[in-house]
């Protein structure tokens, strides 16, 4: 059930019953570990630590880089040691056996972790960023999982999205 509160409830709860996605959280290690974010088998999310981790850290890391440039904006001269600090934690987190062994860089919040926007209104707003990409992201995937269903998605072996879509039809 969605919880009550949610602004597009009574759509996500038809989307919910008519489709019945399962979501499946995989390990990070195994032939699948690198990044896992997919649908398939008409009803399946899958996905991994290490790519819910990315979305969080990739989202500060825009963050970031926005800040920098509202520096070179304001004919400030910017200093991108935190943002590549930042990038090289995300490589590494990425690459890592354990992504969750790859401690977030000084000053972020670990994934999930919401900080008092009263207190640090840009890591809030960082982390929320995080939040509205990941649902984006496991959304997008339901959205296969109803082409697939419905038999309007991609046929195997079509080149581009529009004879994909001819193909289909």
């Amino acid at each position: 059930m969605i919880p009550a509160e949610t602004e597009r409830q009574a759509e996500l709860e038809t989307l919910w019953s008519r489709y019945v996605p399962c979501f499946e959280l995989l390990s990070d290690s195994g032939p699948d570990a690198f990044f896992v974010l997919e649908a398939g088998l008409f009803k399946f999310v899958r996905f991994n630590h290490r790519a819910m981790r990315a979305f969080w850290l990739a989202s500060f890391i825009a963050w970031e880089g926005y800040e920098r440039l509202s520096a070179v904006a304001n004919d400030e001269a910017p200093d991108f040691g935190r943002f590549n600090a930042m990038v090289d934690a995300f490589l590494t987190m990425l690459e890592a056996d354990d992504p969750t062994a790859v401690p977030m860089p000084a000053g972020l919040p670990e994934p999930g972790i919401y900080p008092d926007g009263a207190l640090d209104r840009e890591v809030r707003a960082a982390a929320e960023l995080a939040t509205f990409a990941t649902g984006w992201a496991l959304l997008h995937e339901l959205r296969h999982i109803q082409h697939q269903q419905e038999g309007t998605g991609a046929p195997q072996g079509a080149d581009t999205p529009t004879l994909s879509h001819l193909i289909g039809s």
